[in-house]
């Protein structure tokens, strides 16, 4: 198993642990990877009041990064649902529309 395999399989192990999250996004940011940044500003900001001006900041700079990076990150839930979001950052909310979670429930 890959380092980035124990790390994710970690992270989906202890899913409302951010510790794990937060060791890979460390060791991401060490291979030069941005997702890492993004990992560590969705954990920050979540502990932020909402709509605070440090929130609004780290918001900001999460768009930023998704504008660029986020069909890669989302991989292919992205065609298989109608919304989703990123919290702590993974994707982990979707929303589809019944006839299509029929058609796609193997896949997703």
């Amino acid at each position: 198993m890959s380092d980035h395999e124990s790390f994710l399989a970690e992270i989906f192990t202890s899913p409302d642990d951010d510790g794990p999250r937060l060791v890979y996004a460390d060791w991401l940011l060490e291979q030069g990877d941005p997702r890492g940044e993004f990992i560590h500003l969705q954990i920050q900001r979540a502990a932020l009041e909402l709509g605070s001006s440090p929130a609004r900041r780290l918001r900001k700079r999460e768009l930023e990064l998704l504008r660029e990076h986020e069909a890669e990150w989302a991989g292919p839930v992205a065609d298989l649902v109608d919304r989703y979001e990123f919290r702590r950052g993974f994707v982990s909310h979707i929303g589809l529309a019944l006839s299509r979670f029929l058609r796609s429930a193997d896949e997703i």
